[in-house]
Parts: C-alpha cells; sequence; structure tokens
C-alpha cells in the first residue's frame, strides 16, 4: 500500500508522480505484484478536473481507479467532492466492494470520511 497525502494546490501534479512511485516500489519489491496507493488526493472539485485526472498514468488502462469521481469523501455539507481515493493496479483482487463510512458528522474528528475497499487475499 502507498498512502499519500496530496496538497490541494498542487494535487494534480503529486498525483502524476504517483506512477513513478509505483514502478519505484515495483523495483524495491520485485516478489509482489499488487500495489494500491490511497489517501487523500484532494482528487476533485477545483482542485482536479476530470480532464487532468484522465490524463494521468495514474488513471491509466493499468490502473483501476476504486473510489468513484461523483462520490462525496468530505463532511462538509457545502461541497460533495471526492478527495479521498483508492486506486489498484488490478482488479483481480478487488472484490468490488467499497464505500464511504459517514458514522460522525463532527469536523472535530475530521473533515473527511472513512473510505474502504474489499480485497481477496487470492488472485480470481
Amino acid at each position: 500500500m502507498i498512502a499519500s497525502h496530496t496538497p490541494p494546490e498542487s494535487a494534480v501534479t503529486e498525483l502524476g508522480s504517483l506512477h513513478e512511485v509505483v514502478e519505484w516500489a515495483r523495483v524495491e519489491f520485485p516478489d509482489e505484484d499488487d500495489f494500491v496507493v490511497l489517501g487523500d488526493f484532494n482528487a476533485g472539485c477545483d482542485y482536479a478536473t476530470r480532464a487532468e485526472l484522465d490524463a494521468l498514468a495514474l488513471r491509466g488502462p493499468s490502473y483501476f481507479w476504486i473510489i468513484p469521481d461523483h462520490s462525496d469523501s468530505n463532511v462538509s455539507t457545502g461541497t460533495a467532492c471526492a478527495y479521498d481515493r483508492t486506486t489498484a493496479e488490478t482488479a483481480a483482487e478487488f472484490s468490488r466492494h467499497w464505500g464511504i463510512d459517514r458514522a460522525f458528522s463532527d469536523k472535530a474528528v475530521s473533515d473527511h470520511w472513512p473510505v474502504w475497499a474489499e480485497f481477496h487475499a487470492q488472485e480470481r
């Protein structure tokens, strides 16, 4: 798993570099073939347009983007943005179950709701 929190003002630039991080991890961990990139990507609303995201290698055919663009992962009632994302290099182990846990509404806890995705231990 590769976790990242990209600053809003440079979200697209930093997201553009995450494919290179996956390539680095592939060299560092040659016995592993499953890499998941996740975190607060600030990948939505005014910080990253669909066109900007679609131009990234991280959104290319080698990756399966689990949290869709239309999702709302922030607690704020004034916006509905998919800032928090998960992407995997392969969809083989992804169970197709994912969600956003809206168990709280107090920004003192967090300004983001937890997102989750379920994976199988074995390739399917």
